[in-house]
């Protein structure tokens, strides 16, 4: 560190490749270290600037240290500083530094992150997946009728652009609007699904439909949830939220047809016998964290060898399972 000390300061020395590695890896949780890493990082983006040499992509390395650390203000710092523009611009430092700031309950900063994101060239898109993702978690946290409208925007304008938007992500946002009073709004949103079997997705829709006194269309998907004709083995359970039933409860509270509330009546004693309820909550099922699968076929650099491993002895076979797109990773639920 000594040494680093004197090519920081000195403008006759210069911070190369290697060095940079070297104090990122051997940083701490230490004010001067940690301040003597960030002198580095500006010393070395400066000579890149001018030089244009060196590939190597110190952002993610730099925030993953960083989110280790738990040294969120640091990281922000660092990524709004104007003296390295550029250094931080890869979709995956973002990411890193947007569930950094989550994680810390700073959803406000985490929100202006992506709102950074639209208004620099510099990054490769305005809306990738896994910020976009981010930012609806911590809109859905803080829960105000502005952020639900700017959230609103934000997804027509990725939606427009044709950027990826994930299961969770519509999720997150149903929620938010939701909790401000828009059943119609999440509704419409979640008809952007096509895949309606999840936990998430259905209790979204029942609530939605609870709220808009919907009744029969809220029977119908609990009669279907009862009446699914499966072997006892693969049967599921827990699959309607007691926070759903509860606000279906208080919504048939307000109800004066008796036949509807005798009607709900008789199917919650079907789901209650059928153990189809559970206590976990939805804000649980919405933040829980996205699980890479491992199931998935390897990568292209691994293909020859999965191929001779699975064996595939038919060319017509290994030629479809070839042209056949590659998966992103998928949310646990």
């Amino acid at each position: 560190f000594a040494r680093m000390e004197e090519f920081t300061t000195n403008d006759n020395k210069m911070v190369f490749t290697e060095d940079l590695k070297n104090v990122i890896f051997l940083s701490e949780s230490n004010e001067h270290e940690l301040k003597l890493m960030s002198d580095a990082i500006k010393k070395f983006h400066t000579q890149n600037q001018s030089l244009q040499f060196g590939t190597f992509v110190f952002g993610p390395i730099v925030f993953r240290l960083l989110h280790h650390l738990s040294e969120w203000q640091l990281a922000l710092q660092l990524f709004k500083d104007p003296e390295l523009k550029g250094f931080f611009s890869q979709i995956k430092t973002t990411v890193i530094l947007m569930n950094l700031l989550f994680i810390n309950g700073k959803y406000e900063e985490c929100a202006e992150v992506f709102k950074y994101i639209q208004t620099e060239n510099h990054f490769e898109t305005k809306y990738p997946r896994d910020c976009l993702l981010l930012y609806m978690a911590s809109v859905y946290k803080i829960n105000t009728p502005e952020v639900f409208d700017e959230a609103l925007e934000v997804l027509r304008k990725a939606r427009e652009a044709g950027a990826v938007v994930s299961r969770k992500t519509i999720c997150l946002f149903a929620s938010l609007a939701l909790n401000q009073n828009q059943p119609n709004t999440a509704l419409e949103i979640m008809s952007l699904l096509t895949q309606t079997n999840y936990i998430t997705v259905r209790n979204l829709r029942l609530m939605a439909l609870s709220d808009l006194n919907r009744f029969d269309d809220l029977f119908i998907t609990l009669k279907v949830l009862l009446n699914r004709d499966v072997p006892s083995l693969k049967a599921t359970t827990g699959q309607i939220l007691d926070e759903t039933m509860n606000r279906i409860k208080s919504k048939m509270s307000e109800s004066n047809d008796q036949n509807v509330v005798t009607e709900f009546q008789q199917i919650e004693s079907g789901l209650v016998d059928g153990n189809h309820i559970t206590t976990t909550s939805l804000s649980d099922l919405l933040l829980s964290p996205v699980t890479l699968r491992t199931d998935l076929p390897p990568r292209d650099g691994q293909r020859q060898q999965f191929e001779r491993q699975r064996g595939f002895r038919n060319p017509g076979v290994q030629q479809t399972y070839r042209q056949r797109p590659q998966s992103r990773a998928n949310e646990e639920f």
